[in-house]
């Protein structure tokens, strides 16, 4: 049987500040904490993708990070 990691959890507000910090401030350190609060659901979603589990890893982040800074994540 699987063991499941506990996921990371942070407030409705604190996930709205990185956001903002993210967005409007261009901070790394949030950027960094937005990655690793959706760490363990890129993992799972990585083994749906027809490729390399690091090369689906690296796609997903990079596309959530293209989506935050893009602001469609408000």
């Amino acid at each position: 049987m699987e063991t499941e990691k506990l996921a990371v959890s942070i407030s409705e507000d604190q996930f709205v500040n990185l956001l903002d910090l993210v967005q409007h401030h261009q901070d790394q350190s949030a950027m960094l904490e937005l990655l690793d609060y959706y760490e363990e659901d890129m993992k799972h979603l990585s083994k749906y993708l027809r490729m390399p589990y690091e090369d689906a890893m690296q796609t997903l982040r990079i596309e959530l990070l293209e989506l935050v800074t893009a602001g469609l994540a408000e």
